[in-house]
This record gives C-alpha cells, structure tokens and sequence, in this order.
C-alpha cells in the first residue's frame, strides 16, 4: 500500500496532491520502472475520495511521460533514466561485439582525458598545499571562496556592463547542485516551469522533485519556440523557464541575440524568473553575452567548468539577484555546508594565472579539428543521407539520420557493435515521444584515433540498417 496522505487545509485540489506525491516517489526511486500503481478503485476507497480524483492524477503523470496506462491492466511506471551525462545501461554493450574492438563512448558529453590540464592542476595543488596547508581541508564559506567569487564578479560587472558583486555570487559544487538551488529559491509546488525539448534531463528531473509542472517547449536552430512561450503564459501563471543557450545540450544549438532579448521581454511582460544553465560559452570561437546580462533581476545563471576542463572539478558559479542571497546561503548551508575548500581554490589560479586561456584555446583548436574533419566525413557519404548544422563550438554533433532510421533502434544497434551514442529519446520532455530522429554523437570525447574508430563503426552500422 502506497504512503500517501492528502490534506484538507492544503490550498491545491487533491488531484494534484495525488499526483505531486507520486511524482516525488517516482523520481526518487522509491517507484521503480515496471512497478504497476493501485488500481483507480483501489486507490480511492483507500484515500476515502471520488475515483475520478484518482483519474485525473494519473492523467497528468501519464501526460508527463512518468507512468503508462493499458487497457484493462491498470497504470505502470515507465522507464525513467536520468541523463546526467554518463552512458545509461540502455544502451551498454551486450554479448558479441562484430565490429569494434573495445568500446568507443560517443554519449558520454565530456572532455577527453587527454586534454585534462594534469600538469598544471598538480603545481596549482602543491603551491597551494604549501603555503595554506591543512586550512584547505577545513570546512568552506557555504558562499564560497571568497578570492574566487571576486573574480567572477568582476568579470561579470565587466562583459555584462552591469555592476555584480560579492552579494550575488555563491561557489555551488557543479551546475546540477545549481540547478537544484534556483529552483529550490522559485519553486514551489504546482508551480509552472518550462523547459527545453529536447533538453537535459536531469534538470526536468530537478523541477519533478520539487513538485513542479513542467512544460515542455520544442528547440529550435537559434532557440526554444517563443510563440510557444508566449502562448503558454496567456494560459498559464508561468513561474520561470529553464535554458541551455549557448551550444545546447543536446541540439548544440546557440540562440540569436533576438531570441535572448524577446525571452526578457517576455519575462516581464508575465513576470517569470530565467534559470541559465551555461557550461559551454568558454568553447566558441566567438564569446557571446549571457541572458543574464540582459536583465541582473529577472535571471538566475549557472556557470559550469566541467565541460571546458574535467568532469570532477564539481564547482561551479551560481549568480542571483540579490534578494535572494541570504537564502541561497542558508540552502547551501543545509544541502552540502560547502564545496570542495581545495577545488575551489585550484580553479581560482588557474583562471587569473595563462593557463586557463592557454587550456581554452587548446582544447577550441582540438574540438574544431574534429568538428571538420566530421563534416568532412558527413560530405563524402552523402548516401547516408546524414543532416546537421556544424555548431561553433564544443564537442557534440547533432545528426538528423534517414527517414527509415529510429534512433532508439540504431543505438541499440551501435552498442551491440561497440559504439554508445545517445537517441534522441533520452532528451524529450513530451509525456510521449514525439520525434527520434536524431543522434547526440560528443565525437570529441576522445582522441583523434579513437575518433576514427568510432565513425567507422558509426558508418557501417548506419549502412546495414539502411
């Protein structure tokens, strides 16, 4: 029998609370994929309320893509995987394995271990254990750093031609805890979010847990769909909007300047908050302005450095307006007291010393070398009928495949052979799938020879399907 309790002096009507409750269970593994949910009836006479109360819950989950209902045999919980950049057991490699030797990982969206900034990080830590010592290994400021925080509040007052200080910056241990703290400071539950499709998972999960009600709204070339957004506030009291802007994840799409500067306007206009998730600007050629230096008030931006530098750095900038600082503080306090005292301190010499921009510039002119040499291979097998738009930057590829091609099946059939690639299917935030056309490839999540591999692989799969 499921623990839920529904409350009379709770202002939302019970179906939400029914499904808020189960929402929260689900995303929190206490409801496992395949689990089947009470029967309707069942449920009801257990809760003491109407069954179509009962109805109109799993509707909504059933909607969001959380549970699945069958005709005569009741509501299931549908698989719901977290894509928080690793490969997913969906897609591992099973049994034999024709055509690659070992596994080459396209999905794992991470630099390559080649391009690790070893050498410097290991004289930053030694000159810092020198003259600091044990001090490195006390507890932090849950703000954080405090050299560090100046650092980025300084260049943010510089390039966003906006004054930014110490009050409204926290050091936060990577972008999904940022993530969990903006939305721990907007929402409350019922609250309306909308989010990207496709887009990253983990943070739809982020805004489940918290019991929001996400929207999902369709990306495209140069950012989300705004008359979508538009419309869905004439509808609904939107609370906020999460995105991913610059190289998104996973369309690598970059918005245009109009889109940014409408998505403001369009923000108070309804009177809705921007959560920004950024972890890639640092990899254009060509650095682009952040929403947030659009409009300080009305956007909370996350800038991550897992992607330019190593997964496990895990520190991260999280800007606020700062009526909101005291309680990010006191949620940082409670969620972790502090990030990582030594971390912290690494990243901050790396960015005033050269190196930061030495590594930058490296690992740009690695990631383009790449990038051309796989539209160099999209243009000498055009028979494969391959479509994608070369992003400026980064390392993911975004590849439409032939009519005749599910990207579920074919990465099913890739990780048979050996190669993880991730289906478009993973990224939709529809309660339905409504397209799997498309292949995130991060074919710049390995070295050049490893690269190769993989394409090859890559391509003679394709064929057989074909």
């Amino acid at each position: 029998m499921l623990d839920l309790q529904l409350s009379k002096n709770d202002d939302r009507p019970f179906y939400l609370q029914i499904a808020e409750a189960l929402r929260y269970l689900i995303v929190n593994g206490t409801l496992r994929s395949g689990e089947k949910l009470p029967a309707v009836r069942k449920l009801a006479d257990q809760l003491g309320i109407n069954p179509a109360t009962v109805v109109a819950a799993y509707r909504i989950l059933n909607k969001e893509g959380l549970i699945s209902q069958k005709h005569g045999s009741g509501a299931y919980i549908t698989p719901h995987t977290s894509i928080i950049e690793h490969k997913g057991n969906e897609f591992a490699p099973t049994g034999e394995r024709n055509g690659c030797d070992g596994v080459v990982d396209f999905a794992s969206n991470v630099p390559p271990g080649h391009l690790f900034p070893i050498a410097s990080i290991k004289k930053i830590i030694n000159e810092i254990l020198d003259e600091s010592g044990a001090d490195v290994f006390q507890y932090q400021d849950p703000e954080g750093f405090e050299p560090l925080r100046s650092i980025w509040a300084d260049e943010f007052s510089k390039t966003w031609s906006h004054p930014v200080s110490l009050s409204n910056i926290s050091v936060v241990s990577g972008a999904q805890q940022g993530i969990d703290l903006a939305v721990r400071l907007l929402i409350k539950r019922g609250d309306s979010v909308l989010v990207e499709s496709p887009g990253y998972r983990g943070a739809r999960d982020v805004l489940l847990a918290n019991g929001a009600s996400i929207i999902p709204v369709l990306v495209e070339p140069d950012g989300v769909a705004l008359n979508c957004v538009e419309k869905i506030c004439k509808q609904r009291n939107v609370r906020a909007v999460y995105i991913n802007p610059v190289l998104h994840n996973p369309t690598t799409a970059v918005w245009s300047d109009s889109k940014r500067a409408k998505l403001i306007e369009l923000s108070r206009k309804h009177d809705f908050y921007i959560i920004e998730d950024d972890q890639f600007s640092d990899l254009l050629e060509k650095p682009v302005l952040p929403v947030a230096a659009l409009d300080t008030d009305r956007v909370i931006y996350i800038k991550s450095y897992s992607k330019v530098l190593f997964p496990g750095l895990r520190v991260a900038s999280l800007y606020v307006p700062k009526h909101f600082f005291e309680r990010l503080v006191a949620m940082k306090r409670t969620a972790d007291i502090a990030s990582n005292g030594l971390m912290q301190r690494v990243l901050h010499r790396l960015i005033v010393s050269a190196e930061y921009k030495k590594h930058t510039a490296t690992s740009r002119k690695y990631y383009s070398m790449i990038l051309n040499k796989f539209n160099s291979f999209i243009n000498e097998n055009a028979s494969l009928k391959l479509v994608w738009n070369m992003p400026p930057g980064g390392f993911n590829a975004w590849i439409k495949l032939p009519d005749t091609v599910t990207a579920t099946a074919f990465a099913q059939s890739t990780a048979a052979q050996g190669l993880l690639i991730s289906p478009e299917k993973m990224f939709r935030n529809e309660g339905k799938i409504i397209s799997d056309s498309h292949v995130r490839l991060s074919i710049g999540s390995v070295d050049e020879a490893t690269y190769h591999k993989g394409i090859a692989c890559f391509e003679r799969c394709l064929k057989d399907l074909l």
